[in-house]
């Protein structure tokens, strides 16, 4: 039972505790039983749940209290031994020295201890972390079920889209899983395949798209999923690797080669572009304190602690932006930070400061854009930075003659450069820069009740703007002609979006948990 290796887990007291309780959230989260963790005891380089909670000495004394216990790596729980029911007699002796379990009879000969021969003590080697399996013997994620909602345009105007529900991917044999009258097959199944691809696929955040258009990555609160297009068929994942409360990646980039995920706190998780596995990890390094004081029983006491994290928490427009060789990350602090892609160490950094300037607001949304500018919201503003040498070169605000009323949400550039679009949670609406001389040209309302637009993105054709509002309105827009843009479809199914351009030239929405494929207009 679960809770019988929990307490097996609890009881090892030369384990720190941070990696006891990171292995008893594992067992509950994954439904770890002796088997399993006989197994992943017996290879602890391929199951990266063990090799992230321990470092080499606590897997080290695992191993051996593991084989003191229950014998030289068993396959099951060995049932002629008493097992967890006789561990409270010997709880002050666990992680001790073998002739504190003599006394008690628990010494069994594990082939570990110095042993005789002719006469003379042969030395046995010591257990190390074994060396990395080949690529053979790597746990696969291929053909993993997803417990989410997929719909995929049809490619003919006859055919209907099709929608894969979820009652159907509960179902063992339609989702790929063992039944319950498949138990030989159920143990010869690795048991964490399916597992993780169901725990990734819950509460999905954020989406991004490769830079060749062959896959789409999709963030949640359980980790990371990869998706081939143009089938959208899950074909690799990853459990969240963080400790953020509340856990899961909030926003996502994708990148050439690699893809960059960003916690509420503000850490940074590189992951290979087709298997998902965890390449690199950096925490938020904090650069702005917050000062505090409060009076006390007449005692003034001041307080200071770093701003760390994410503005807005989980949702709306993507603080992380990749633009070339570098990962552009906007903080809870008001500070924009540009991370080498590939060991994610800190280059750059600038603060954007609004007024008064003893006042931290946090960055809203980051946009870069192909003319190597980056756009960053904070507040009632927008900082346009040019990079790699992170110097503003304009601030878009309202002024007398440019109506902007409310906070910004979002902004994005066209392709060709030449416009600027932000989005105002005022009116709601949206406003419309010529980035040669940043000068306001128009503002474009939305249907009221719709909310304000959360997530802007352009077609290649630079002639249609896709919106997306909080309320999970979509609402697209023709600017190619001259004058105000013209609406030209209006719906339901807003949310996160993608563009995938030619040869599919889909636009990929995240909307009530569920990926879908529309046509470009």
């Amino acid at each position: 039972m679960s809770a019988d290796l929990i307490d097996w887990i609890s009881r090892q007291g030369q384990v720190s505790g941070d990696a006891r309780q990171d292995l008893i959230r594992h067992v509950r989260r994954l439904g770890w039983d002796f088997p399993d963790f006989a197994a992943i005891i017996a290879s602890p380089a391929l199951h990266k749940e063990l090799a992230g909670a321990c470092n080499g000495k606590e897997i080290a004394v695992l191993s051996r209290a593991w084989r003191t216990d229950f014998g030289d790596a068993p396959q099951s729980r060995p049932p002629e031994r008493k097992g967890i029911s006789d561990l409270s007699e010997r709880q002050h002796y666990v992680g001790g020295g073998d002739h504190m379990y003599s006394l008690d009879g628990y010494a069994p000969n594990d082939g570990n201890d110095k042993q005789e021969q002719n006469g003379r003590p042969v030395m046995v080697e010591a257990w190390t972390e074994p060396k990395d399996q080949p690529a053979a013997h790597r746990k696969a994620h291929k053909d993993l079920p997803a417990e989410a909602e997929i719909e995929v345009a049809a490619d003919e105007p006859s055919k209907q889209p099709f929608l894969v529900e979820q009652e159907k991917l509960r179902d063992p044999g339609a989702a790929g899983l063992p039944g319950p009258d498949a138990s030989e097959e159920r143990r010869q199944r690795p048991r964490q395949a399916w597992m993780e691809a169901d725990y990734v696929m819950q509460g999905p955040t954020a989406i991004a798209a490769s830079p060749d258009g062959s896959a789409v990555f999709m963030a949640s609160r359980g980790g990371l999923a990869r998706f081939s297009l143009p089938d959208i068929q899950l074909c690799a994942s990853a459990v969240y690797a963080g400790l953020a409360d509340p856990p899961g990646y909030a926003d996502i980039a994708a990148g050439d080669g690699f893809v960059v995920c960003a916690d509420v706190n503000g850490c940074l998780y590189r992951h290979d572009d087709v298997t998902c596995e965890l390449e690199a990890k950096m925490e938020y390094q904090p650069s702005v304190m917050e000062h505090a004081q409060r009076i006390v029983a007449s005692h003034l006491q001041r307080r200071s602690s770093p701003l760390v994290g994410l503005e807005g928490g989980f949702g709306g427009a993507s603080r992380l932006a990749v633009g070339g060789r570098s990962v552009y990350l906007g903080g809870r602090d008001g500070v924009v930070t540009s991370y080498s892609a590939g060991s994610l160490n800190v280059m750059a950094r600038y603060r954007l400061l609004e007024v008064p300037a003893s006042v931290t607001i946090g960055v809203r949304s980051l946009f870069f854009a192909r003319s190597q500018r980056l756009y960053c919201a904070v507040q009632s503003s927008v900082h346009v930075l040019r990079t790699p040498s992170m110097q503003q070169v304009a601030r878009l605000r309202g002024g007398p003659r440019v109506p902007v009323f409310g906070n910004v949400s979002c902004a994005i550039e066209s392709s060709s450069g030449e416009l600027a679009f932000v989005a105002d949670v005022g009116g709601p609406s949206i406003h419309i820069w010529k980035t040669s001389n940043w000068q306001w040209l128009t503002r474009v309302e939305l249907p009221q009740g719709g909310g304000p637009a959360c997530h802007l993105t352009i077609d290649p054709s630079d002639e249609v703007l896709y919106a997306g509002t909080d309320c999970s309105r979509f609402i697209a827009f023709d600017f190619s002609r001259a004058g105000a843009p013209m609406c030209i479809a209006e719906g339901a199914g807003g949310g996160p979006m993608v563009v995938v351009p030619a040869p599919l030239e889909q636009i990929l929405v995240l909307t009530d948990g569920a990926l879908r494929a529309r046509k470009l207009l």
